[in-house]
């Protein structure tokens, strides 16, 4: 046997043993874990869940102790004792505090132990901070206990931190009757003067005063800045002066939802300055969330990369910022929205480059390129993703020149895979006119199946003539509607040999059926979709 069996080395030979891993590797190993772990991690409970990995055996704890990291996440802990632990394991690391909201309302020895680590404030690295602030019974102002714990935090934050790289403040007050009321920031508490390797920041629920001895308000290394529900300007001047101060953004955020607006803000074109006058050549990713009349302000005065991914949503339209506008003036907002989409993407229109996927709905457009894909060549013109929301106007007359203003531009028209959508057939049939380049159709609803299907009747194969292909999604499973679909399909396109193939989630249909449909529309058109 001894013959035949191979010389394997024992499963405890020393060179295999995870005890004989080098410190340094087994340090790694650890921190890996806490990070893993960090998600599923509350500071009010005591020790971190990685705290085990120091009672395995002397050596793990040796190792486990001397890693400064493990012990500086996710401070404070739920007490003072706890957090000195913690605290005394990495005396030169630098901290990642989180102060959550039982910070306030829950017991005394977690508000004790934020003390602790924000009297560390010289030497915290990323302070997350999410609150509850109580409002007083009429809810007129900030109660006291709230408003003395913010008062507490703010004369630290008004300090100079040489280290700090990341703050989030979320400061929550809404109430059923109240549904803005935000927190009055220090105008220092973001100041290049004071946080000059601020490399995010993140406000939600804020008003961000200003003065001329803490201009600008940001440092100008800013990677990300979130701003949700949160009042950084007052006017659009004002906007563009911030965010020109910001060259290095990557990341962008403007949100104010449907319940929270600041009605002191004017939301006016600028006539100071000319539309893409913010230069931020290295943002990735721009989100903008307001009334439609804000966010198209915005986006008319920022260049950025036509390959920066790109949401515009809109909350409403918004009657507070488009009051008894006149028809003159709507128009020249809405050209305004049009020609800024055309300058966003003049790059990729010039090189002829388009998003592999459109579709149109009555209220947004969304658009996708893929990448490596057909225009992978152009690489660099096109966002993965696209996002613009259209105002739902029930005035034809607004939302008719609305639709013209964003369906139309060629990075859009010359899609070879569309989206057909019930709205847009049933509503505006006219925008579809300018999609000749399509190639593939994908239906992603039944109601979306049964408008198609109508349409195919009614226009045959004069509808998207260069159409070789139909994507059915899973959401599709009623046999009358793939039925009818293949009939159209046979009495249009299907007659050509242009068109190649019929995608449908076979699984889902009974094999007799998909039998019948090969049959009339071709064995080797008819293919599987992937659920």
């Amino acid at each position: 046997m001894a013959e035949i069996i191979p010389n394997v080395p024992p499963a405890d030979d020393e060179k295999n043993h995870v005890d004989h891993l080098p410190a340094e590797l087994l340090a790694t190993i650890f921190k890996f874990t806490a990070y893993s772990l960090k998600l599923g991690d509350y500071p009010n409970r005591g020790g971190h869940p990685w705290i085990y990995l120091s009672h395995v055996c002397r050596r793990w704890r040796t190792v486990s102790l001397a890693c400064q990291e493990l012990w500086s996440m996710n401070l404070p802990r739920a007490n003072d004792r706890w957090t000195a632990i913690c605290l005394s394991r990495a005396p030169s690391m630098l901290l990642d505090v989180v102060l959550e909201y039982t910070y306030m309302y829950r017991g005394k020895a977690y508000h004790k132990a934020g003390l602790v680590v924000i009297s560390q404030w010289p030497r915290i690295k990323t302070l997350r901070v999410d609150l509850i602030c109580e409002l007083v019974a009429d809810e007129s102002s900030i109660g006291e206990a709230a408003q003395d714990t913010l008062d507490e935090l703010f004369s630290k934050l008004s300090a100079p931190n040489p280290d700090l790289e990341e703050l989030v403040l979320f400061l929550n007050t809404a109430k059923h009757d109240v549904p803005w009321f935000p927190v009055r920031l220090p105008p220092n508490v973001c100041s290049s003067q004071q946080l000059p390797r601020l490399r995010e920041v993140e406000l939600r629920n804020c008003v961000l005063p200003h003065s001329s001895a803490h201009w600008p308000p940001f440092p100008s290394g800013l990677r990300v800045l979130k701003l949700v529900n949160t009042q950084a300007w007052d006017d659009t001047d004002f906007m563009i002066q911030i965010l020109q101060e910001l060259p290095l953004l990557e990341v962008l955020e403007h949100r104010f939802d449907n319940h929270h607006k600041a009605e002191n803000v004017r939301c006016t074109p600028s006539l100071a300055h000319q539309s893409r006058c913010v230069s931020l050549p290295r943002l990735q990713n721009l989100i903008l969330e307001d009334c439609w009349l804000q966010n198209t302000i915005m986006f008319h005065h920022l260049a950025a990369p036509s390959s920066c991914n790109l949401t515009i949503h809109r909350s409403v339209w918004d009657s507070l910022h488009v009051p008894d506008t006149a028809e003159d003036a709507l128009q020249t907002y809405i050209s305004t929205a049009r020609e800024s989409l055309v300058q966003h993407f003049a790059s990729a229109s010039s090189q002829q480059v388009v998003f592999d996927y459109v579709r149109l709905d009555d209220i947004e457009i969304f658009a996708s390129s893929v990448p490596n894909g057909s225009h992978s060549g152009h690489a660099g013109l096109l966002p993965s993703e696209l996002m613009i929301s259209i105002p739902d106007t029930d005035d034809e007359d607004e939302h008719n020149p609305l639709l013209h203003a964003y369906f139309s531009h060629p990075v859009f028209t010359k899609t070879s895979r569309l989206g057909f959508s019930r709205e847009i057939w049933s509503f505006y049939r006219d925008r579809y006119e300018e999609y000749t380049n399509v190639r593939q159709i994908v239906l992603l609803y039944p109601s979306d199946v049964d408008a198609f299907t109508s349409a195919l009747r009614e226009k045959g194969a004069a509808l998207f003539p260069m159409l070789s292909s139909v994507v059915v999604e899973p959401y599709v499973k009623d046999t009358d509607q793939a039925g009818d679909l293949v009939d159209a399909l046979c009495n249009a396109h299907a007659a050509s040999e242009q068109f190649e193939s019929l995608e449908i989630p076979a699984r889902l249909f009974h094999e007799d059926f998909l039998s019948e449909l090969r049959a009339k529309i071709g064995t080797h058109r008819l293919k599987e979709r992937s659920m």
